[in-house]
């Protein structure tokens, strides 16, 4: 039995928001998050 990838809340509102206001396909969308997904704490920090 596979298990199933979880996604946190913040992870699936940007997914909409690219698809939504940027026009990206959902899978351009996850691509694009999963692959900026090692570097988002740091982008977080120096946001603030």
């Amino acid at each position: 039995m596979t298990t199933r990838k979880t996604y946190s809340k913040e992870f699936k509102l940007d997914a909409i928001a690219l698809v939504r206001e940027q026009s990206y396909s959902i899978a351009e969308a996850a691509r694009n998050l999963e692959d900026s997904s090692a570097t988002r704490p740091l982008d977080k920090r120096s946001r603030k």
